[in-house]
C-alpha cells in the first residue's frame, strides 16, 4: 500500500512538471471530468491579513485537505519570481497589472485544466479520507470570478485586516524580499527598516511606496468584497481579523456551519479561546506621519470596515 501511494505520488508530480503541456492540460481536464470536486473552501485576503493562521486552524476539519498556496499552480509561468521566470509586476505596486499578466500569459486550455490538478492531487494525497480541498493564495483576491468560473460549488472564506497593519507588515516582511528580484533593490536606515526601494529602473521613497502600496490595498479589497458580494451570500462567509483573534474558536464553529463542514469531526479544544492581536506593531514601527499617510488613501474604505481613522 505504501508503495502503491508513493507510486501515486510520482504520477502526480510527473505531470505537475509539465502541467503547461497541452496534452497533460487536456489529461488533467478529462480526469476532472470522471472524478468531481466537492464543494472547495478559498480562503481569500490579502497577504499579511491572517489568511495564514485562519487557514491553520481552519485545515483541522477532517473533511479538509490543505494545499495552500499552490502559487505554482496559479501562476505556473512567473512563479516563483526568479530570472529564469516570466517577469510580473510587483503585486504590492501594481496588483491589476500583475493578475492581467498572469491571466493574459496562460492558454485557456491550461487555465481550465486547473480544477483536475486539483482534483488529482485531492486523490493522491488524501487516500480518499478527504474529499474536499481548501487552498489559500493572496493573489486569488483578485481572481475570484475566474474562480467562480472554475468552481461553481466553491465556498469563499474573506478576510480583512486594518489596512495600516497591512501595509505595516509588507514594509517589513515583502519588501525586503525585493532583493530576490532582478533589477531590485531595498536600502536600510540603521534600525533596518526600508527607506529607499528600487522595482527595476523606478525608485521609491519610503512615503512614495507607503502611498502605492495603500492605494494597492484599496483596489484589492475592494475588488475582493465587490467580487465576493455578487456571488450568493450562503457561499460566502465575510470576517475581519481583529474579530477573529477575538473568538477564534465561535468563528470557526460557524464557518463549520455556513460551509457544511461537520464541526464534530475536528477538535475544537485545539483551537485557541483567542490569539494575539498583532495590529499594535504598526503603531510601534511607523510614524505618525506615515500612518496618516496610509489613514488618508484608506478613510473611505475604512469607514466602511469599520476600523477608527
Amino acid at each position: 500500500m505504501q508503495r502503491l501511494s508513493s507510486l501515486k505520488q510520482d504520477l502526480f508530480n510527473l505531470l505537475l512538471n509539465h502541467r503547461l503541456s497541452p496534452l497533460v492540460s487536456y489529461s488533467f481536464k478529462a480526469y476532472k471530468n470522471v472524478n468531481t470536486l466537492d464543494r472547495p473552501v478559498f480562503v481569500i485576503g490579502l497577504n499579511r491579513s491572517g489568511t495564514s493562521v485562519t487557514t491553520s486552524l481552519l485545515s483541522g476539519s477532517n473533511e479538509l485537505l490543505n494545499w495552500s498556496e499552490a502559487n505554482e499552480v496559479w501562476d505556473p509561468l512567473g512563479y516563483p519570481f526568479e530570472t529564469s521566470k516570466v517577469k510580473r509586476p510587483f503585486w504590492p505596486i501594481d496588483p491589476e497589472g500583475y493578475t492581467r499578466s498572469v491571466l493574459n500569459s496562460l492558454p485557456n486550455y491550461y487555465l481550465n485544466s486547473i480544477p483536475g490538478i486539483f482534483s488529482l492531487y485531492l486523490a493522491t494525497h488524501s487516500y480518499g479520507k478527504k474529499k474536499r480541498f481548501l487552498n489559500k493564495s493572496p493573489m486569488n483576491s483578485t481572481r475570484v470570478p475566474l474562480l467562480n468560473q472554475l468552481f461553481p460549488d466553491a465556498y469563499y472564506l474573506s478576510i480583512v485586516r486594518d489596512p495600516r497593519a497591512v501595509v505595516r507588515s509588507w514594509i517589513f516582511k515583502i519588501i525586503p524580499k525585493l532583493q530576490k528580484h532582478s533589477g531590485s533593490n531595498v536600502y536600510f536606515d540603521e534600525a533596518g527598516k526600508p527607506k529607499k526601494i528600487q522595482i527595476s529602473s523606478v525608485t521609491y521613497s519610503l512615503d512614495e511606496m507607503i502611498t502605492a502600496m495603500a492605494k494597492s490595498y484599496n483596489y484589492i479589497v475592494t475588488k475582493q468584497l465587490d467580487d465576493l458580494g455578487s456571488l450568493p451570500s450562503d457561499s460566502v462567509f465575510f470576517m475581519r481579523y481583529e474579530d477573529f483573534v477575538i473568538s477564534p474558536r465561535s468563528l470557526i464553529r460557524k464557518i463549520d456551519f455556513k460551509f457544511d463542514l461537520d464541526h464534530r469531526k475536528r477538535e475544537l479544544d485545539v483551537i485557541p479561546a483567542s490569539l494575539e492581536n498583532r495590529n499594535i506593531k504598526y503603531a510601534q514601527d511607523l510614524s505618525l506621519e506615515e500612518i496618516s499617510l496610509i489613514s488618508t488613501v484608506c478613510h473611505p474604505l475604512m469607514q466602511k470596515l469599520g476600523y477608527e481613522v
